[in-house]
């Protein structure tokens, strides 16, 4: 049995706006069946944002359509873009060609790269055969792509594109036997090589019983590159440990799957310091935010410590214009709550967690405005719209919530 996510995001939705309010861990997901057992991969709603260029942001989100396609509806990506930087309203409209039958496409963090151009690269899945790569050519227009699949012809996550030294794509992906993918560009703008498999992790793993196996699963790879030139990916196990994996030299061979450790963690994400240490960053069963980082650069990494808090979904993450990170998540109430490291490279701790306000559902995103401004971006509860709230000055006191046809919310 093989559910549509995007039915299952629609009664989400519709089941939020009825009640006004949300629900602990509440996600999307596809139910299909393996080996016999119904097996489910889940993540959060969450827009994917991005700065061009010219400083305009760029939000991208899933939307369903049960209203222009019926019988069966289908899904589709909404865009939200400013002209300009800062500008308000944004632009309201679906990405254009449409991407009919593109259940889960572009509805994850993953898939979104700002070229050497300054214009939007989107990676997703569509309707689980492959994957779609659309280059922005200007502030209006898009070129489209496939790249495949790996060899079983099955995509089962969104995929995750990182840019290597040499400035070509490579993108990370399951494919349909559960394992991690990856595909490759021969030349940067170039053609794609072929999939090949980096094996290790699989959701369906035997080793596992299937009946006490946690629903929630897996969610995408994650791929960074160290500051050496190697890639490095990162993935939730089914035993609810973060794995990784990362090339022996930059654009080389690859090593073996190791386990971080951490216990009964949910959705991770992957940023790097001020000083080129990367740094982890994933919800735990106690629903405070835990990290864990590389103890030198590219070098071997630390014990699992906890940041507190009592929050849901995919933390989000930006460095800051003075090199700190700070982080981002949905309360119990609603809102969304940070913490920031007190110095660069976070050797002397972080702040308290502290409420940016807003009612809002789904995993936030952030992202680093030209002027070092942070802009953060959720969904309204009530209104299922997209909000977005700005720091004044780099660092300092926060706009009030505005939805992006420019109606204020809560200060």
């Amino acid at each position: 049995m093989r559910l549509n996510c995007s039915l299952i995001r629609f009664i989400t939705m519709l089941a939020f706006t009825i009640l006004g309010s949300f629900s602990a861990f509440g996600q999307s997901g596809d139910d299909y069946s393996v080996g016999g057992y119904v097996v489910t991969a889940t993540e959060p709603l969450r827009p994917m944002a991005a700065v061009r260029g010219d400083g305009g942001i760029e939000i991208f989100f899933s939307e369903y359509d049960s209203v222009t396609y019926q019988p069966d509806g289908d899904s589709y990506i909404r865009r939200y873009y400013q002209n300009t930087a800062k500008s308000i309203p944004y632009v309201d409209s679906p990405l254009t060609p449409r991407c009919n039958g593109c259940f889960n496409a572009f509805a994850g963090p993953a898939g979104l790269v700002v070229n050497s151009k300054g214009l939007i690269e989107l990676f997703g899945e569509e309707g689980y055969l492959g994957v779609v790569h659309r280059t922005q050519t200007a502030l209006g227009t898009w070129t489209s792509e496939s790249i495949g699949a790996p060899n079983n012809g099955r995509v089962f996550s969104d995929p995750w594109p990182v840019v290597n030294s040499d400035g070509t794509f490579e993108v990370f992906a399951i494919g349909g036997d559960q394992a991690i993918w990856h595909v490759k560009q021969a030349a940067p703008g170039g053609t794609w090589g072929t999939w090949s498999s980096l094996r290790g992790l699989t959701y369906w793993d035997k080793s596992y019983n299937p009946a006490s196996k946690p629903e929630w699963g897996f969610m995408h790879p994650i791929a960074i590159r160290n500051s050496d030139g190697r890639l490095e990916v990162f993935i939730l196990g089914i035993d609810r440990a973060i794995w990784h994996i990362k090339q022996t030299t930059p654009g080389g061979a690859w090593g073996t799957w190791v386990s971080m450790g951490g216990s009964n963690l949910f959705w991770p994400t992957v940023t790097m310091n001020a000083d080129g240490r990367l740094e982890v960053f994933a919800i735990g069963g106690d629903q405070a935010v835990w990290h864990i980082s590389q103890t030198s650069v590219g070098g071997s990494w630390s014990q699992w410590s906890s940041l507190g808090g009592t929050l849901f979904y995919i933390p989000a993450a930006v460095k800051n214009l003075d090199g700190t990170l700070e982080i981002f998540s949905q309360g119990q109430d609603g809102s969304i709550w940070r913490t920031k490291q007190l110095h660069a490279g976070g050797s002397t701790g972080w702040s308290s967690w502290t409420s940016i306000g807003g009612r809002l559902r789904g995993s936030p995103t952030a992202v680093v405005n030209k002027d070092g401004t942070v802009t953060v971006i959720s969904v309204g509860s009530i209104d299922l719209q997209m909000w977005t709230k700005t720091q004044q000055t780099p660092g300092g006191s926060w706009n009030c919530w505005t939805r992006t046809d420019g109606r204020l919310g809560s200060c």
